[in-house]
């Protein structure tokens, strides 16, 4: 009886406390825990001044002939409607749309294939060795990565070219980002072949979670091989294929380091995107109104392909596995 009673005592207090907690003002809660608010106040400070503040600073200036050092002039839609005759950005759009396309693909389908592959040995200390293998790379900062790209394009000396004379396709060989009709194509083409280990691992978890008696229920259906990959395995999956959807036109329509290192968006605006445009505006022209409003731009159409995403892919809990 005594060891109950304890047990009870014990139980009763935290209930107690959280009923007292209740019965408190906000603001006495808060000085109740204001350590841990004094500890969180950096943080928030730092996010509010270096994420916060800057798009919305961008999105007030949008409309103003922005001059920092000076006097801003309200100009309306002024920046938006020069964006249609601005043909440099133009061209960018259309680059964009190409890159785009060809970075959701790739983003979606290689690492896809990749894992089901890993997942379909039957070792898990194998599985576990190349999960790791493919992990590692991620190691490797994006501009070593474009560095040792360029290098390998490079007309003189990269490997590239040297490796198609010896192969005797020395008709084949290029400068390929000197060049207006190979040089978005290169840029495409770099980081052959695509496959990122987190996106091998977001697929392997989503496979790892099928339950087995789905598994079995589709073996003993004859879904095997392909037929498991596109009636199990793909619609239970979807989840993953809306966040990596979602992630490649995130990352493509914000992406211009690797152009900026590359070609400086040329030859002839070749490689130009919106992003490298945003960023030759305000820091090369010191048209930073315009800048804003470019970012502006690509901010809503971010967040309409977003939600068209999310509205129109269905998720694995929408679909009857058969």
């Amino acid at each position: 009886m005594a060891q109950v009673t304890e047990k009870a005592n014990l139980t009763l207090v935290p209930a107690g406390r959280l009923r007292d907690d209740a019965d408190r003002s906000p603001w006495q809660r808060i000085s109740r825990a204001r350590t841990a608010y004094l500890l969180l106040l950096p943080i928030f400070l730092s996010l509010a001044v270096f994420v916060y503040y800057p798009p919305l600073s961008a999105l007030y200036h949008a409309f103003f002939n922005w001059d920092p050092t000076g006097k801003s002039t309200f100009v309306g839609f002024s920046n938006f409607q020069a964006m249609p005759q601005d043909s440099i950005l133009m061209n960018s759009v259309w680059n964009l749309v190409r890159m785009l396309v060809f970075a959701v693909i790739v983003t979606v389908s290689v690492p896809l294939i990749v894992a089901e592959m890993i997942f379909s040995l039957r070792s898990a200390s194998a599985q576990y060795l190349y999960r790791v293998l493919f992990l590692i790379p991620v190691v490797v900062p994006l501009i070593v990565i474009v560095l040792l790209w360029k290098f390998i394009y490079d007309p003189n000396i990269g490997l590239l070219n040297d490796l198609l004379a010896v192969m005797g396709l020395g008709g084949l060989q290029h400068a390929w980002l000197g060049e207006v009709d190979t040089a978005l194509y290169s840029v495409m083409f770099l980081g052959f072949p695509w496959v990122t280990g987190t996106s091998v691992l977001i697929y392997m978890a989503g496979l790892m979670a099928i339950p087995s008696e789905v598994m079995e229920a589709g073996a003993l259906d004859g879904a095997t091989g392909l037929r498991r990959i596109w009636h199990i395995d793909l619609p239970l999956l979807l989840g993953q294929v809306k966040l990596f959807i979602v992630l490649g036109i995130i990352n493509g329509v914000q992406q211009f380091q690797i152009q900026y290192v590359l070609t400086q968006g040329g030859p002839a605006w070749a490689t130009e995107v919106p992003g490298l445009r945003m960023y030759q505006a305000a820091f090369n022209d010191g048209n930073l109104g315009y800048a804003s409003a470019i970012g502006l731009v690509l901010f809503v159409v971010v967040l309409l392909m977003t939600i068209i995403n999310f509205r129109f892919i269905r998720t694995s809990t929408d679909y009857d596995v058969r």
